[in-house]
C-alpha cells in the first residue's frame, strides 16, 4: 500500500506565484525606465531641457513645479471609457501620476518655459548664472 501525500494549498501557491510573475513582468519595463512619464534630460551651455512623453493627456491636467533643485511633473490621465461597451482588451493606464526629477545644476526659476506639442511636454530650464560655464583667459607671464 502506497502513502499518498496531499498538499491542499499547493494549487493556491502555484496560482500566487503565477500572479506575482505576471505582475512583475508587467511592471518590469516601468522600473527599468524609472517611472512615468518617460523623460529625456539634456544639458546645453545655458540650459537644461527636459522632455516628457504624456500622450493623450490634456495640458490642463498637467502641473509643473520647481522646488529647490527638483522639477515635479504631476497630472492625471482620465479614462475615456465607452459606456455600455464590453471591454475585450484594456492596456492603457489611467489615473494620477507624479515624476520628480533632481536637477543636476542650479536653475533660474524665473525664466522657465514649457511647450506642449504632439504629446511631448518640453520644459526649458535656464541655468543660473553661477552654474553656467565660464571661460577663463590665461595670461602669459
Amino acid at each position: 500500500m502506497a502513502v499518498l501525500i496531499r498538499e491542499p494549498f499547493a494549487q493556491m501557491y502555484d496560482l500566487q506565484r503565477a500572479m506575482s510573475q505576471l505582475f512583475n513582468d508587467s511592471m518590469r519595463g516601468v522600473e527599468k525606465r524609472g517611472g512615468y512619464p518617460l523623460v529625456n534630460i539634456a544639458e546645453t551651455g545655458d540650459e537644461l531641457i527636459v522632455e516628457a512623453e504624456i500622450p493623450g493627456i490634456r495640458i490642463e491636467d498637467v502641473r509643473l513645479t520647481v522646488v529647490g533643485d527638483h522639477l515635479s511633473i504631476t497630472g492625471e490621465r482620465k479614462s475615456d471609457e465607452i459606456k455600455d461597451a464590453k471591454c475585450y482588451l484594456n492596456e492603457r493606464s489611467f489615473g494620477q501620476f507624479q515624476r520628480v526629477i533632481e536637477l543636476p545644476v542650479a536653475i533660474d526659476s524665473a525664466k522657465i518655459r514649457a511647450i506642449y506639442r504632439s504629446g511631448v511636454l518640453k520644459v526649458v530650464l535656464p541655468k543660473a548664472e553661477a552654474a553656467k560655464p565660464k571661460q577663463i583667459k590665461v595670461e602669459v607671464a
